[in-house]
């Protein structure tokens, strides 16, 4: 009896990168057939089906897919907590960075996107018109981006009892919490990146180190499921 022709026939998408140009695309695209249902047959994205293998066949390399996901993800996410550092451990850092002070009137910053690879994929500059008013600091962001694209985020900024700083704005999910120690800040939140027509929620490890009272440095590791996605790396300077 002949097999039916399906799309499980030579159907191989991690290692098949011909049409994807980087490796945020091929992520995209891979959480994208998770979503659609696809990771009940993982087999399909690490090792292919043919349509020639036996039973046998078909169902060990199931189990080795299985088992190279599993793995995957494992020492991906091992690979990202190691890298974790404590903010804490610049406390004797200076000069000492306080948010409120910083930001203040217009300041401009000037930043690249960075893929998995290292490869700048955009430049961009931001003009941030800063303000402080009844324990609220209004960060309203104007992004200008190196293909032409614009978009602007307004943070609202307060400080809890614990002295951290708690973020909101319209994309940010939920909210950002960050801690001050010495010259640096550390913000924790999840952004809702527009791809494509589509909403991925993207977490954001993010850094600022007050360098002297003008300019602040600031880098942020970008991730998805634990997988490392790429850097931005910002340079705030004040008149």
């Amino acid at each position: 009896m002949k097999e039916k022709n399906t799309e499980d026939q030579a159907l191989v998408v991690v290692t098949n990168t011909q049409n994807v140009n980087s490796y945020f695309q091929t992520f995209l695209y891979f959480t994208t057939k998770l979503k659609k249902g696809w990771f009940k047959r993982p087999a399909f994205f690490i090792l292919g089906f043919s349509g020639k293998e036996s039973k046998g066949e078909k169902k060990m390399k199931t189990k080795l897919s299985y088992q190279f996901v599993v793995v995957l993800i494992l020492s991906m996410g091992v690979a990202m907590g190691c890298s974790s550092v404590s903010v804490q451990q610049y406390k004797n850092e200076s000069p000492k960075l306080v948010l409120e002070d910083y930001f203040q009137g217009t300041i401009k910053a000037y930043g690249i996107f960075t893929g998995r690879s290292g490869e700048v994929k955009k430049r961009f500059e931001v003009t941030m018109n800063c303000s402080n008013k009844d324990g609220v600091l209004t960060l309203d962001e104007r992004f200008v981006y190196s293909d032409g694209e614009k978009q602007t985020r307004i943070w609202k900024i307060t400080k809890n009892e614990k002295g951290q700083y708690i973020g909101k704005a319209d994309d940010v999910v939920g909210e950002a919490i960050g801690e001050v120690a010495g010259n640096a800040l550390n913000w924790k939140y999840t952004l809702a990146l527009k791809v494509d027509g589509s909403v991925y929620n993207v977490k954001f490890d993010d850094w600022m180190y007050l360098m002297n009272e003008k300019v602040m440095l600031n880098k942020s590791a970008m991730s998805k499921f634990g997988l490392y996605l790429g850097e931005v790396t910002l340079s705030f300077a004040k008149p």
